[in-house]
């Protein structure tokens, strides 16, 4: 009984000091791979391809994201914030002037990893009001659920014909549907717009998760930075 009054006293207190806004939200994502083995050495019999090489480097992608955000207001200087969004991330390995078991002379090798996620951001803000522009820093966690995996892979032969394969991974034999990050950002509100506010944030995510689930390959991390920017608005003001 006494925890059920404190839930009590808990929901009259946010339904009397705070303020909940909804918006939408886009953005720019840049994101690499974090990875310790070369993932590609798994794919051989899948990419008709033997890689005679174990040098290789790892290279940024961009993408997007897209969706909704929630922002719970409970004092001037603190708010809680999610969004629910879908978000691409991904990575490249390059190898460079390899040799290939059929092929003549040595080739160059790309291999774009595509991942395509619904993602769930639970931030903690804390934010400083100026005038027309608040400022504000996020800290928290990013959760996220995979659904789609491919691989692109590139071919550039020394005489640059280019083959070209694109092949899907499932997440049972080769990554985790779900992964876990923490993520940090900063940004700033141009309050007054209209009966709401524009926002615009650069957020870092780094994996704690290892996403690989094939036994050869560990360490398989997806960390990315992302440029946002979007309109919030209240609802049922006070």
């Amino acid at each position: 009984m006494k925890k059920l009054y404190l839930l009590f006293l808990l929901l009259i207190s946010i339904e009397t000091f705070g303020q909940l806004s909804i918006g939408i939200n886009t953005g720019f994502v840049s994101s690499k791979i974090d990875s310790k083995d070369n993932y590609l050495t798994y794919f051989q019999n899948q990419l008709d391809t033997l890689l005679y090489s174990e040098e290789f480097e790892q290279k940024s992608v961009n993408s997007i994201n897209f969706g909704i955000v929630f922002d719970y207001k409970i004092s001037s200087w603190f708010s809680l914030n999610t969004n629910l969004l879908f978000e691409q991330k991904g990575g490249e390995y390059f190898f460079d002037d390899i040799d290939v078991a059929y092929s003549q002379g040595d080739i160059d090798v790309e291999s774009v990893f595509k991942f395509s996620y619904i993602s769930l951001p639970i931030c903690s803000r804390f934010q400083l009001e100026k005038g027309l522009f608040t400022i504000y820093l996020d800290l928290g966690i990013n959760l996220l659920y995979g659904f789609r995996s491919v691989v692109e892979y590139n071919q550039i032969s020394s005489i640059g014909q280019v083959k070209t394969d694109a092949y899907k991974l499932t997440y049972s034999e080769n990554f985790k549907r779900f992964d876990l990050a923490v993520l940090t950002g900063i940004g700033f509100y141009l309050n007054n717009v209209g009966k709401g506010k524009i926002f615009i944030n650069y957020r870092y995510s780094i994996d704690i998760v290892d996403n690989s689930s094939n036994s050869d390959v560990s360490e398989f991390y997806n960390n990315s930075g992302s440029i946002n920017f979007g309109y919030i608005f209240p609802i049922g003001e006070k």
